[in-house]
Order: C-alpha cells, then sequence, then structure tokens
C-alpha cells in the first residue's frame, strides 16, 4: 500500500510520543516525537554523500520552530560520531522495516517560502497547559464541568492566519506577523459521541470548543479553526506540565484484574498521575456501621462512590482527581442477594452523573463482556463511559489522555455500541 511521505513522519512521530518510562532516553525519544510533529515533509532523495549508518537515503523535514530544529539537528549529529540517530532507525522503520535506511536533513521554514502551508509559525509565548484550564465559565447549552470535561479531549495548535494575513496585506495594513493567530483545534470520537444527543444548533460544539482553544492565545486578531488531526497528536499542548489525575477504584481483594489495570496504566509513566484505591467492604459511617458489604453486588462501589462525592462536595477546592476509573473482574451475581440489579445500575449511573457534574469524568469496568452495569439502552452523558473490561477501560484512558499506541488492544467501542 502506498503511503505520503507526511503519513510516515506522523506515523514515527506518534510511536515516539508514545514511549514509556521517565529515563533520559524515553524523555528524548518522546521530544523529538513532539518535534516530528511539527515539521513538514519536503521530501525524499538519495543523499549527496554517504552518511554513516544509513543506506544513503535522506529525508528533507521543514521545521517551524528553532527549539525544535535545534533536537532533530543534535539527534542527526550522531551520524557523526557513528552512534545510532534516534530519528534515522525510527524513520527506516516506518519507510519498511529497515534498521537504518535514512537519515535526516532539516532546515528552518521561512516566512518567505512558496507554500501557504510554510508561513512563519512560532511557538506560544507561554505553556500551552491542558484545555481544561483555560475554561472559566460554561455557556448557553453547557456547564462549566461539562465543557472542561469535553475540553481535556481537545487539542489544539496555535498557527498563522493565512486568509487574515492575505486580507490586511491587500488592505495595506501594517500589521505584526506574530499576533494574526489560528488555533487550529481538534477532538477524540468521544466527544462526538456524548454530543450527539445533546440538543444544541448546527455548529456549536465547534464554536463552542473554539472559544476554549482561542483563549490559550490573547489578541483581537485571533482566530480558531476545527481541523481532522490524529488525536495521537496533541499540537502545542504540553501533557507532561500537568499530567492529568486519575483515580482507580478496585475491588477491596485487589487480585489479577487490580495488577492488570495498574499494569496498562503505568505504560504512561510520568504523563499521568495515579492513585490506586479499593472500594470499601464494610458501610463505613451511620447505623449500619462496620456491616459486611455484598461483594458479589455493586455495593461496595456504590457506597465507595456514595462517600468520594461527599468528600469532594465538602471542599471548596476543585476536586483532588480529574478521572475515576471504576472497576471489578468477573460481573456481578445477584442470584442470592436482596438488592435489585436494576436498581444498582441505576443508582451507578446517577452517582457517576453526579461526579461528572463536579468536574470528574467516571470510566466505568465492571462490566462482564456485553453485560453492561449501567441501565441498558440509555444514552451516555457527558463525561461517563464505559468499557467492556477493566483493561479495556484502563486502555481508554491512555488512548483519550496519551497516546493510543500505549494501549495493546484494538479500540473498544464500549458498552454502548
Amino acid at each position: 500500500m502506498r503511503r505520503s511521505l507526511a503519513s510516515l513522519v506522523a506515523e514515527t512521530a506518534s510511536r515516539l510520543v508514545a514511549t514509556t518510562g521517565d529515563d533520559d532516553v524515553a524523555v528524548e525519544r518522546r521530544e523529538l516525537g513532539r518535534a516530528l510533529f511539527g515539521c513538514e515533509a519536503l521530501g525524499l532523495h538519495r543523499a549527496p554523500e554517504h552518511v554513516w549508518g544509513t543506506q544513503g537515503l535522506v529525508i528533507e523535514l521543514g521545521v517551524y520552530d528553532a527549539d525544535d530544529l535545534r533536537l532533530i539537528e543534535d539527534d542527526r549529529a550522531k551520524h557523526d560520531r557513528k552512534t545510532i540517530s534516534v530519528l534515522s532507525a525510527e524513520l527506516s522503520r516506518s519507510l519498511g522495516g529497515f534498521s537504518r535506511a535514512v537519515s535526516v536533513s532539516a532546515r528552518k521554514i521561512q516566512s518567505d517560502d512558496d507554500n501557504w502551508l510554510l508561513a512563519q509559525y512560532d511557538n506560544p509565548p507561554t505553556q500551552i497547559e491542558r484545555l481544561d484550564q483555560y475554561v472559566d465559565e460554561g455557556c448557553i447549552h453547557l456547564t462549566r464541568n461539562q465543557l472542561r470535561i469535553l475540553a481535556r479531549h481537545t487539542r489544539c495548535r496555535v498557527s498563522v492566519d493565512h486568509a487574515e494575513v492575505d486580507k490586511l496585506v491587500g488592505n495595506g495594513v501594517e500589521f505584526d506577523m506574530g499576533e494574526v493567530r489560528d488555533v487550529l483545534f481538534w477532538w477524540t470520537p468521544v466527544v462526538d459521541e456524548w454530543l450527539r444527543d445533546v440538543d444544541m444548533p448546527r455548529g456549536f460544539r465547534q464554536s463552542a470548543l473554539g472559544s476554549v482553544a482561542s483563549a490559550v492565545v490573547k489578541g483581537e486578531r485571533t482566530g480558531t479553526d476545527d481541523v481532522i488531526a490524529s488525536f495521537d497528536d496533541w499540537g502545542d499542548i504540553d501533557i507532561t506540565a500537568d499530567p492529568l489525575v486519575i483515580r482507580t477504584l478496585g475491588p477491596a481483594t485487589g487480585g489479577a484484574t487490580q495488577d492488570d489495570v495498574k499494569r496498562v496504566l503505568a505504560r504512561a509513566g510520568g504523563l499521568l498521575t495515579v492513585h490506586h484505591e479499593t472500594c470499601v467492604s464494610r458501610i463505613p459511617t451511620g447505623r449500619s456501621k462496620g456491616k459486611m458489604l455484598d461483594w458479589k453486588t455493586y455495593e461496595p462501589q456504590i457506597v465507595t462512590m456514595e462517600h468520594l462525592i461527599d468528600e469532594c462536595r465538602k471542599s471548596d477546592d476543585d476536586p483532588p482527581f480529574d478521572v475515576l476509573l471504576v472497576y471489578r473482574g468477573g460481573g456481578a451475581d445477584y442470584t442470592d442477594s436482596d438488592r435489585s440489579h436494576n436498581d444498582d445500575r441505576n443508582q451507578l449511573l446517577n452517582l457517576a452523573q453526579d461526579l461528572a457534574g463536579l468536574g470528574i469524568e467516571v470510566v466505568f469496568g465492571i462490566g462482564h463482556g456485553d453485560a453492561s452495569a449501567l441501565p441498558k439502552d440509555c444514552d451516555l452523558p457527558i463525561g461517563i463511559y464505559e468499557a467492556t473490561t477493566p483493561t479495556a477501560a484502563a486502555e481508554w484512558v491512555l488512548r483519550e489522555f496519551v497516546n493510543s499506541r500505549m494501549a495493546n488492544s484494538r479500540y473498544d467501542p464500549g458498552q454502548r455500541a
């Protein structure tokens, strides 16, 4: 199958950004991956002279940012020291499974290059954090916390508004190129799923998320455009600056399921802050304090979630975590229980809605195969997702908030599919 050079570079960037670990090698690979995402692939040709460790091919890259250019040139210099270049090895792998076939030639893209894509580009003057950090208030169809949740699944890149530049030049208006910004933004598929049944005017989601994206760059000449891009590409957002806080809530018994969830989330390294906790096994307060909970049902999950909600509501600060992953293995058994399976399903959904109302996303992985733990035939509201298994729930977290290449399994469409 034929592929464009641009897709080859993008695939390599995705793979590098998905490198796990916190050592210097892993950090370098992730930085090079982010640098590649900010490049234009200009050509593939024979090198004018032999480069050590290659088969004589060179990929030419146009680089927008000076810091990205420095990273790529430092990696390219490894050939001169007869050591393995990361980009050489990984781009060769994408090219066709070669161990080392190509080297990289990089140059800074100038504003007068004869291509509208190759316009002047400068990184934002300040670090861009996750977009949910820029949501100060809600809008006509969404609450502040609903918009914050959607913004967590949105990525952006600051570019130049080429149409505005042409207009200003045509009208003879003097302007600062660095102030004519266009914030490009895109989101993951779950945003469309959550908003599918929300009654809002056509194009409103683009307007709402665009207003959040534009907040990262202040100025009267800032525009926004929703684009189609890989959600593995975070654009200019630095997810290392303020990692999402994930709290997992597993069965009190722990076991192999807990080990699986921990192992999956550990692939994110320092890109997520994860706190593993277990459900209570006894009623913690009230007249029935100390009573053993029915672990075969969803009672432990319900009681623990109620306790978490109470704790969050008592505080005037934002919740101490962003996402709650609730999981258990083997499904539930209500055969010998006085509890109602359907009532517990409804209660789980209601509690999840309460948490989402506080800005906390809830990911369920407590069903079993195609047996949902939530009410049947219901459309899940913004901030709630149900995976088919605990492992699938953990991998969904990786896909949405870090990189899909950290997930081993195929995409899980969830219990609603």
